[in-house]
Parts: C-alpha cells; sequence; structure tokens
C-alpha cells in the first residue's frame, strides 16, 4: 500500500501504476486508488526466497507527469516446514503358484484354433469364388470374345516399295482418292487407314482433334467399330503438337501397334504404323506426308494381309 498525494493539492487521474522490486517491475493482480488517497497493490510473494527486497511505487498522471516514490527495504523470512515422515507399505506375501494347464484344456485351445483356420481358409476361398464370378459376368457383358494378338506378315512377303513414273497410270486398287472435306490443309492431322474387318467405315477415316476414343459403343468413343473383338472404349488416341501417341483403355482383347502389343505406356505413332484393335487392322498416316504422297503420286505401298 502507498500514498499518492499532489504538490499542487489539485487530484488528478493516474494512467499508470507500477510496483519496482529492486528496479524490476513486478506483475500484480490488482492496483487499486482509495478516495483517501491510498494505493493498494496485490502481489503474490510465495515464490520468492528470503531476502531483503527494495520495494517502489512510480505512478504517471493524466498530465503525463510521473513520480517514484524512495525504496522501502522488506524482509522476508521463509520457515521451511519439515516433512512427516511416512510408513513403509505392509510387504504382501508371494502370489501363490499356479497349477499348470491341464492336457484337456490344451486339446481344447488346439482345436478352436484349428477350426478357426479352417473357417479363414474357406472364407477366402469364397471371396475368390466371388470376384471370380463378378469379372466373368463383366466381360460376358461386355460381349468382347477373347482375341489371339495379331500375326506379323511373313518377312518373305512383307511390304514392297513399287517406284512408279510419273506419266504412268495406278491402279485404283492401290491407291485412295483423299476426301473433299479433308483436302483443306490444317484441318486434318492424321487418317486411319481401314485395312480389315472395318466395314462400316470408308477407307479413310479421319483423326479430327487431339482426344480421339476408338471403341465398339458410339455413345463412348469418336470412332467406333462394330467387330465383337473390339471393347466398347478400346484405346484412345492424343494429339500434341503434330505428335500422336496411342493408349490402351484396358481392352480385352488388347492394343497392337506394328504388331506388338502396347502396355500402359503410350505408344508414338509414326507415319504408315500398323495398329490393331482386335480383328480390326488399321494404318495410321500423317495428313501432310499423305497429302505429299497423293499430289506427286511418286511411291505406293503394297501390303500383303498375314493368312
Amino acid at each position: 500500500m502507498a500514498e499518492v498525494a499532489w504538490s499542487d493539492e489539485y487530484p488528478r487521474i493516474l494512467d499508470s501504476a507500477i510496483l519496482l522490486v529492486n528496479g524490476q517491475e513486478m506483475p500484480v493482480q490488482n492496483t487499486i486508488l482509495g478516495d483517501d488517497g491510498l494505493l493498494t497493490f496485490d502481489w503474490d510473494i510465495r515464490f520468492l526466497d528470503e531476502g531483503i527486497y527494495d520495494l517502489q511505487v512510480q505512478v504517471t498522471d493524466e498530465l503525463g507527469l510521473q513520480s517514484t516514490s524512495e525504496p522501502l527495504p522488506l524482509a522476508i523470512e521463509v520457515d521451511r516446514i519439515q516433512p512427516i515422515p511416512t510408513t513403509p507399505p505392509p510387504t504382501l506375501p508371494p502370489p501363490e503358484p499356479t497349477s499348470a494347464p491341464s492336457s484337456e484344456s490344451g486339446i481344447i485351445s488346439f482345436s478352436v484354433i484349428a477350426i478357426g483356420g479352417v473357417a479363414l481358409i474357406l472364407l477366402l476361398f469364397l471371396v475368390l469364388l466371388v470376384t471370380g464370378i463378378i469379372l466373368f459376368r463383366r466381360r460376358r457383358s461386355d460381349g468382347t470374345p477373347e482375341q489371339a494378338p495379331p500375326s506379323q506378315p511373313a518377312t518373305t512377303a512383307g511390304p514392297m516399295a513399287v517406284q512408279l513414273p510419273p506419266d504412268a497410270q495406278t491402279d485404283p486398287a492401290m491407291t485412295y482418292a483423299l476426301p473433299p472435306e479433308f483436302a483443306a490443309v490444317g484441318l486434318i492431322g492424321a487418317l486411319l487407314e481401314a485395312i480389315e474387318n472395318a466395314p462400316d467405315h470408308p477407307t479413310m477415316i479421319p483423326i479430327g482433334g487431339n482426344n480421339v476414343a476408338l471403341g465398339r459403343d458410339a455413345k463412348r468413343v469418336q470412332i467406333a467399330f462394330q467387330d465383337q473383338s473390339v471393347s466398347r472404349l478400346h484405346a484412345r488416341i492424343l494429339e500434341n503438337q503434330g505428335l500422336y501417341r496411342i493408349y490402351d483403355e484396358g481392352s480385352s482383347s488388347g492394343t497392337y501397334v506394328n504388331y506388338k502389343r502396347i502396355g500402359l505406356s503410350p505408344q508414338t505413332l509414326n507415319d504408315k504404323d500398323i495398329i490393331h484393335l482386335g480383328r480390326v487392322q488399321l494404318r495410321f498416316h500423317l495428313a501432310s506426308a499423305y497429302r505429299t504422297n497423293q499430289a506427286t503420286g511418286s511411291e505406293t505401298e503394297i501390303y500383303e494381309t498375314p493368312q
């Protein structure tokens, strides 16, 4: 507790009141200034060590005037409480040894474990059986029969390049006229030439976008084939800056490029690559190279189909 007085005898409002102990500001819980000019601090000294402490009060009024009291020494003595001796807990007698389990209980435990193991094996077998039935029915509902991988033509009857003179009359069966809708440069970037088992398409199929799906379900794909060896969603061709890649969409009969089945990784398509979707055989053409060959009529490739 400290008494606050004004030298000009005009009381003013205090802006702050600080308790200093050995020159250090101490945290206080309540600071109350009574009507009689007494300033009260609540200071917790429970955790202080023995010794003499200098107490000071520093106040600042509403005009910004500050005053600090003279140090007041405070002696603190601590009475240590002697610990009360405790009686050690009584020692408990050792537990009596338990009898060993009988052979009959061991047999019963082994029987329970054996029955549980057999039940677990039967449960796993049932789960595998149900999974197999679901996969079988899903494949049946897809309607896609198992298809053997395409065989590559015999090397003795492989592709042959025939050089024709510019003024020679070409065989219509060996060449294809570019349809009028493909003639505009830049509209079509690539073509698929239908070779086998695609009677529902013209000879040349345009790839008119950068994301073209191929399959049997016309509602899910852009290029549909009716052959039952083609899955509903069979493969996809993506284009990026003139580069074409083909992906397999998890088909049952597989997607093949140049008679090699592609895996999970995409396969880059080059001009005149052979593509198999089940029994459907296609030849990939870059539109720029195809237009050049059609304009010059300089080269025609003849491929014999494997017997």
